[in-house]
């Protein structure tokens, strides 16, 4: 049986580019690591005949696919790596097929590095486009404190065609994959739509936005509810997509540097949350508290500096208050 290299290279580094005759170019997952940020723009050329690898943006260099395969998934047999050749396709034994066939399941679990979903057919990043419609979406983004380069650095999007035609478009990433999104109408439009379980096998509950970027951070990342809150909260804030945390998105909070401090800035109406949020963390990572008087991160973006920086560890007091449902007129 026969595999062809460029789907392998797939499953390991997602959609390609074609560069031309035997070169493919692929988002680098090594640029986290070797830079300190994430690259979502396709840098890290490979050609499938000769095995040079190369990444335009980290520097990462591979003189031959093994190296780069078993640079991508360390746990991986040496030994079934050398029958791994530059050529188009290679014959598959029993243990590399299996290995393939494994990576090639469609649903590949959140414990797999390397699962990914594809965008809609009709997504284009708004940074990429001048149509009305993406002027438009860039003009209410920044009435709401999202600015160009976060739009571009986080390839904020649209949609022309189906049921996300005319929504703005939030990828979320993890190892520099798109894993999941969500989407949100212009203005007075209220529509709120996420991927059916035919788009994205795995739902919102087990991603968290900005995680890539967090583990780049070595002092606090902050914990809101929607990406247009922590667009705005910071580089160093993370999403959970709602009030609640899920044990998938508190595993991959807990798989930050062990140094990571937490403060969870919920919701005012969340505020039941964000104890329950807090609770988890306490015992075992450094986790603070921020209970806004009114609105959402987002609503209050223009004193968050002072916000986080009169945080403190929640007391009795206010869990109590909170689990009551008195609302609190401080910080906390």
């Amino acid at each position: 049986m026969t595999y062809s290299i460029e789907i392998l290279l797939s499953q390991l580094l997602g959609e390609a580019k074609h560069g031309g005759g035997s070169e493919f170019v692929y988002s680098c997952p090594f640029c986290v690591q070797r830079t300190g940020s994430a690259s979502y723009k396709k840098k890290l050329h490979v050609n499938v005949e000769d095995g040079l690898v190369h990444c335009f943006r980290c520097g990462y260099k591979a003189n031959a696919l093994t190296k780069l395969i078993k640079d991508l998934s360390a746990d991986v047999d040496p030994e079934l790596l050398k029958r791994v050749k530059s050529t188009p396709t290679f014959s598959a034994d029993d243990t590399l097929k299996s290995f393939i066939e494994g990576m090639l399941e469609q649903d590949q679990g959140i414990d797999k590095k390397y699962y990914m979903i594809n965008m809609p057919e009709s997504y284009r990043t708004l940074s990429s486009s001048k149509s009305y419609f993406a002027r438009r979406c860039k003009s209410y983004l920044a009435t709401r404190g999202v600015d160009d380069s976060m739009v571009e650095h986080y390839e904020i999007g649209y949609c022309t065609e189906g049921k996300y035609a005319d929504m703005i478009i939030f990828p979320v990433f993890k190892n520099g994959y798109p894993v999941f999104f969500t989407s949100r109408g212009v203005g007075t439009d209220n529509r709120v739509l996420n991927p059916s379980r035919e788009e994205c096998p795995l739902g919102k509950s087990e991603w968290v936005f900005n995680i890539d970027v967090a583990h780049t951070y070595t002092g606090e990342v902050v914990i809101v509810e929607s990406i247009i809150d922590a667009l705005t909260t910071g580089d160093h804030a993370v999403a959970l997509f709602g009030k609640d945390m899920s044990q998938a998105q508190f595993s991959q909070l807990m798989a930050l540097p062990s140094d990571t401090k937490f403060t969870v800035m919920m919701d005012s109406d969340a505020q039941m949350y964000t104890h329950k949020i807090v609770k988890k963390f306490q015992g075992i990572r450094e986790v603070h508290n921020v209970l806004l008087e009114s609105g959402d991160p987002n609503e209050n973006r223009h004193q968050i500096h002072d916000l986080l920086q009169e945080k403190s560890a929640p007391s009795v007091g206010d869990q109590v208050a909170s689990l009551l449902g008195r609302k609190r007129s401080k910080i906390a």
